[in-house]
């Protein structure tokens, strides 16, 4: 349960009016998760804490014209504020736009769930930090950086990234939930490629390029570097990925890497991408 204020600060869709509330702060139930996720990470921020990573799993209720009943969907909500944990690598990093899609990623990862993300405007969301996350033609949610009024509505210096997730959704596009696989006897096979291409090109664009001409053997992907500026040209952008290939039930062979990082090269090539030399 929300207030009517919590709503309006959140730019949220208009919950269900309780008739007989208790308490004005708990007088609607909610139509988004994320005035719920923003009064948790004010609360623990304004006692002091420098750090915030919560989710919350639960549902969203919506009016339906002449039914008495509201219609409910269950959601999976999460929110990072603050500075990431400390470690050696990165002493104290403030939460960002790839944190929260570093979560995003695992997430859907874990639950061998294979999504593209696209820019996709949302009214509570940075215009130029969130992204919308499509399976199977089907939007499963946004992520991103909460919209700077919203937060400037709640008093919050910090930048608040969030995510926000059609729980029974990602059941119905899941292929694995837990199980155990063994590690392989064989060694990957690394390479990394670096490509240039135009600035509106989406990493993800050349991402799933890749994985269609890697197939199988293709273990794991990663865009690691996104660049800009220099030499290249102004109207472009240089992307470096890095790929591992490995066979299940042997080692793979020189001139078998070699021809797939060919037909990777080809495809990118295809897709209006050029190796960078």
């Amino acid at each position: 349960f929300i207030s009517p204020e919590a709503e309006e600060k959140s730019r949220a869709e208009h919950g269900v009016e309780i008739s007989n509330p208790l308490t004005r702060e708990a007088s609607k139930m909610r139509g988004s998760m994320l005035p719920s996720l923003l009064e948790t990470v004010n609360y623990n921020i304004s006692h002091g804490l420098e750090s915030v990573a919560v989710f919350e799993v639960g549902n969203i209720y919506k009016a339906q014209g002449g039914d008495p009943l509201p219609s409910q969907t269950l959601r999976v909500a999460g929110a990072l504020a603050g500075k990431e944990p400390r470690h050696w690598q990165q002493p104290g990093a403030d939460y960002d736009f790839f944190a929260v899609k570093g979560v995003v990623q695992q997430l859907l990862a874990d639950l061998g769930i294979e999504a593209q993300f696209c820019r996709e405007p949302h009214c509570q969301l940075h215009p130029g930090r969130c992204a919308a996350v499509y399976a199977g033609g089907i939007c499963l949610g946004h992520f991103g950086q909460v919209h700077p009024a919203i937060t400037a509505n709640w008093k919050l210096d910090a930048e608040v990234m969030v995510f926000d997730l059609d729980f029974l959704a990602l059941v119905q596009h899941s292929r694995q939930i837990g199980g155990f696989a063994p590690p392989s006897r064989y060694p990957a096979v690394r390479r990394d490629l670096a490509v240039e291409t135009n600035v509106e090109t989406e990493a993800g664009t050349l991402l799933a390029v890749i994985r269609g001409a890697g197939g199988e053997l293709l273990e794991e992907l990663e865009c690691f570097d996104v660049y800009t500026g220099g030499n290249l040209d102004p109207q472009g952008k240089s992307l470096a990925f890095s790929l591992a290939f490995r066979h299940p039930q042997r080692t793979l062979e020189e001139k078998e890497v070699q021809k797939l990082v060919e037909k990777i090269i080809c495809r990118l090539e295809e897709a209006g991408a050029r190796l960078r030399s």
